[in-house]
């Protein structure tokens, strides 16, 4: 898929990536079976008598989202556990994104710069992927596993192999 979109366009094309279904998918992915944050930027509720399904939630109170929670739910994903593209993809194979997928929050409040670091992504993305074959090393492929985290410290060791592409 993306070989073709590079053939076609002489490269990435911003404007026209709505056209890469599986890659968008893939992405998108991505991003749920590999929560980063755990929790959002925590909010003070303004409002006297605000109601979030049956809780009533007085003025004061700090609220905060769980997209891993959110992102993880059976109820929302059909294969909760699994890297499962299908999630984000309907019947015809064209991409769909979840309203469950909240990486970025969601409402009013959302993250102003989504779009922004959603379409940085699949330029970096797209551009490694066209250029280069990731492989892991024969050796390491039962045991190679990726991290719950790479914001704790000392990173693990990812052994790797990068091949440009010809």
């Amino acid at each position: 898929e993306l070989k073709k979109h590079y053939d076609k366009y002489k490269g990435f094309q911003v404007k026209k990536m709505n056209e890469l279904h599986i890659f968008r998918a893939f992405v998108y992915e991505s991003l749920r079976y590999y929560v980063i944050f755990k929790s959002n930027i925590p909010r003070i509720i303004i409002d006297d008598n605000l109601k979030i399904g049956k809780y009533n939630i007085p003025k004061g109170a700090q609220v905060m989202s769980a997209p891993y929670n959110i992102m993880t739910n059976p109820d929302y994903f059909e294969r909760p556990t699994e890297f499962y593209i299908e999630h984000f993809l309907d019947k015809d194979g064209r991409f769909k994104k979840s309203q469950y997928f909240v990486l970025f929050g969601y409402g009013k409040r959302d993250c102003v710069g989504q779009n922004l670091a959603i379409k940085e992504l699949f330029c970096v993305l797209s551009a490694l992927l066209y250029r280069y074959k990731f492989s892991i090393p024969q050796e390491e492929k039962e045991n190679w596993i990726i991290p719950e985290s790479f914001m704790t410290f000392p990173t693990p060791n990812l052994p790797m192999i990068i091949v440009k592409r010809n």
